[in-house]
């Protein structure tokens, strides 16, 4: 999912393919752009990695007619089949990215592969009711209580709420080496995104599969789960540090056109970042004191608009953008943070 802000933008030559298409992006890696259900976003990637003892799919998509024929197409153009298809790695538990991965281990038994820390929001998707339940007290807490009504009063989306989610064959930790179609996949934990984002190194290849953690056009948003991390900034400028530090490798994004290097655009995910750190660290000074005070004096997108002129959903997630920001400011020694028992405040130091 993109945030409400965005970093500079990946520039290629390489022009788009589109869904119900694919491409080779290395020997033996496909690249498979498959339909979304959600206006936010056209496509999400699927990578298939092929080998003789038998094919790995990366974030298979959302569950769907559609994505399942446009994975046999690719498939089986490609000289393979869905039959083969023994393991699936997948990012994260976002329905973009999981829930195909899920129907297909489900009714083919087929092996899920998931990041640990995943498993606290699919335990809150079947415990919590409401479309974001765990953000709307956090919205109480920045002040905005006409957001936090309506995001209360929010149904889940028709798409997710009749859909199969829960838990895959095996949690990974990050670290591991996985022997899979021919090749060794390095994982790595990258939270931030989300609390047990992953994304896996194809050393053949030298291929980066950087599911929603690192993106060529979005600025990917941070915790937004159902089960959030309230220091999920700090997780994921460390783990963008991790990836500006990894040997050089291609980037295969999950939404968006590979791009020849991933530590550059981590980079300027941390630049991005540092920036809007500096600027919350002013505005805190200044006196806003709330995350809606300070989300209402910044502005928003590409655009460079202010809270009020973005869409309902997008306003929510930039106040809690805005007090992620004050929250790691806090945490790094710039700014005090008291609470009334409802109402979190922000004062300089």
């Amino acid at each position: 999912m993109n945030g409400s802000t965005r970093a500079p933008e990946c520039t290629t030559t390489t022009p788009p393919i589109e869904v119900g298409r694919w491409e080779f992006v290395a020997d033996n890696v496909l690249r498979i752009p498959l339909p979304l259900p959600i206006p936010e976003l056209k496509s999400v990637n699927c990578y298939a990695l092929l080998g003789t003892d038998g094919v790995t799919l990366i974030d298979p998509g959302w569950v769907s007619e559609d994505t399942e024929k446009s994975l046999n197409t690719a498939l089986t153009e490609a000289g393979s089949s869905m039959d083969e298809v023994s393991t699936m790695l997948v990012t994260h538990s976002h329905w973009d990215h999981y829930t195909q991965a899920y129907a297909l281990h489900r009714e083919r038994r087929t092996t899920l592969l998931l990041g640990r820390n995943e498993q606290h929001s699919i335990r809150a998707w079947a415990e919590l009711d409401g479309a974001f339940p765990n953000q709307v007290g956090l919205l109480d807490g920045a002040g905005a209580d006409e957001h936090a009504r309506r995001l209360e009063a929010t149904p889940v989306a028709d798409t997710e709420k009749h859909t199969a989610y829960g838990h895959p064959t095996q949690y990974l930790d990050g670290d591991e080496n996985l022997r899979l179609s021919g090749t060794v996949v390095k994982v790595l934990s990258t939270p931030g995104h989300t609390r047990g984002h992953l994304v896996f190194h194809d050393k053949t290849s030298n291929l980066l599969f950087s599911g929603d953690h690192v993106l060529p056009r979005i600025t990917p948003s941070i915790a937004y789960e159902r089960s959030p991390d309230r220091m999920a900034l700090r997780s994921y400028l460390t783990s963008l540090r991790l990836l500006v530090d990894h040997a050089p490798a291609e980037m295969m994004p999950a939404h968006g056109i590979p791009q020849p290097v991933v530590h550059e655009r981590a980079q300027e995910l941390i630049d991005h970042h540092e920036a809007r750190l500096r600027e919350v660290h002013e505005l805190i000074d200044a006196g806003a004191s709330t995350g809606l005070a300070i989300a209402s004096a910044m502005k928003w997108t590409r655009r460079n608009i202010g809270l009020a002129e973005l869409a309902p959903n997008q306003q929510w997630t930039a106040i809690l953008e805005a007090v992620a920001h004050a929250d790691l400011l806090e945490w790094r020694g710039y700014v005090s943070r008291t609470t009334d028992g409802l109402t979190d405040s922000y004062r300089p130091l």
